[in-house]
């Protein structure tokens, strides 16, 4: 073998794996090579592709079940507009609804809306077409005290008390073209009556818009940029990648269950 990998750091700090060709390495074996390399590059910045924010709230209980809308934003689209409710009496963040895509009905939420029969008091913002969340503060003790989400217009959506005790943190995308893609959520044990429990736990997971065409152009540039033999970009040229080998990674089975799991209240259709 006349060639190696190794890791070395991209413009954004990240690994990333590169060929060390030596003199002498046949062009199909080289070609091989860089085809392995093409799949490795996009498998690492698929994975870098995401960051969140720590999963905030009340004191984690084992026993509450974890919702990941992951499935709900790869399915139908980015988030377009966001409920949150709150407990009038200790102003906790008890639920909130997202809404993927520009359907009302794929709306999804984690926690609940209603205290018995009477409706919460609750905010929303629906989101104009070229508008994303891109920040987040927020305060938490024995629940979520203080909510805060903003655009990349600079509108806010803000529920609860800043002057809340505990310290103000905030949250955003590693990227500058970075935004809200979904939520993770812990909530509590449902009572038999309302088969949802109040929201106890919550994280953001934050994503770029270049993403899916960064990995694109890292696997061509791997597979064709360094092909300088024209018996090797000839050969370059009649080769074909399995689309098995490039699609994405199915998501894990938690992440099913999870998405299986959303209460069926979590379907229900929002005005728009």
């Amino acid at each position: 073998m006349h060639g190696f990998l190794v890791l070395e750091l991209d413009a954004r700090g990240r690994k990333q794996p590169r060929l060390r060709a030596e003199s002498g390495m046949a062009p199909r074996q080289l070609l091989g090579v860089l085809t392995v390399l093409g799949l490795l590059s996009v498998a690492t910045a698929h994975a870098a592709c995401d960051s969140s924010s720590v999963m905030f709230g009340s004191p984690w209980n084992p026993g509450n079940p974890l919702y990941i809308q992951e499935s709900s934003w790869k399915t139908h689209g980015n988030i377009t507009k966001i409920n949150v409710y709150a407990e009038p009496e200790s102003g906790c963040l008890v639920g909130l609804k997202a809404t993927y895509g520009w359907q009302a009905a794929n709306a999804r939420r984690l926690g609940v809306e209603k205290q018995g029969e009477a409706e919460l008091p609750s905010l929303d913002m629906k989101l104009t077409r070229d508008e994303y969340f891109n920040m987040a503060r927020y305060k938490f003790g024995s629940c979520i005290t203080y909510f805060l989400l903003e655009t990349n217009t600079g509108r806010q959506l803000e529920v609860g008390d800043i002057h809340s005790s505990g310290p103000l943190q905030t949250s955003r995308p590693e990227w500058e073209d970075g935004f809200l893609a979904y939520f993770k959520a812990y909530t509590d044990e449902p009572n038999s009556s309302a088969g949802v429990g109040k929201l106890e736990q919550l994280q953001l997971v934050w994503t770029s818009k270049s993403c899916a065409g960064e990995q694109k152009q890292q696997l061509a540039e791997a597979i064709l940029g360094e092909a300088r033999d024209p018996a090797a970009q000839r050969t370059s040229a009649m080769m074909q990648v399995p689309s098995s080998a490039v699609q994405q990674p199915a998501e894990a089975g938690a992440d099913a269950a999870a998405g299986a799991a959303v209460p069926a209240e979590a379907s229900e259709a929002v005005p728009p």
